[in-house]
């Protein structure tokens, strides 16, 4: 009976103790990632942040911050080509890649990267797709090929 009791009491003072939280990061003194250099356009879920980086020089790194363990990974990195916009949901970010070489205008595509099995897919539609947005299995982009920017409506599956 008295071991009973002990294991009562032992589960009732740890129910009540406060768990750890781990946006307690997020208190706007601590910077994400320390690193030197402009970080922009951050978009968070659930216990991930993903944003553009200029560390290394070039526009567009992408790199991902997990909130629960307090780490960053680059994602995604290139010398020649631009990395912008980032968004992600669930294990999908999407961003938009402008596969021009130097010297030609822009042509930006949207890229569907995986964070849990690193792979990703590029969608090439003619023109222009910028600002990607996802809900469940849905990619929704602006398409831009004819000057009249057009909201497109994707279904991935990946």
């Amino acid at each position: 009976i008295i071991l009973g009791a002990f294991l009562l009491s032992i589960a009732t003072v740890s129910a009540k103790m406060p768990k750890a939280d781990p946006f307690a990061i997020l208190d706007g003194n601590t910077p994400l990632d320390p690193a030197s250099g402009h970080q922009w356009g951050p978009h968070i879920h659930n216990n991930s942040i993903v944003w553009d980086d200029h560390r290394s020089g070039s526009w567009g790194d992408i790199y991902l911050f997990n909130i629960e363990k307090g780490t960053s990974e680059l994602i995604v990195s290139s010398s020649v080509r631009s990395f912008k916009n980032p968004i992600i949901h669930e294990d999908t970010v999407a961003y938009v890649e402008n596969t021009a070489t130097p010297g030609d205008p822009e042509n930006l595509d949207i890229v569907l990267h995986n964070i849990k099995n690193h792979r990703s897919t590029a969608l090439a539609f003619p023109g222009v797709q910028l600002n990607p947005s996802i809900y469940g299995d849905h990619l929704i982009f602006i398409s831009d090929n004819s000057d009249d920017g057009r909201f497109q409506c994707f279904n991935m599956c990946f």
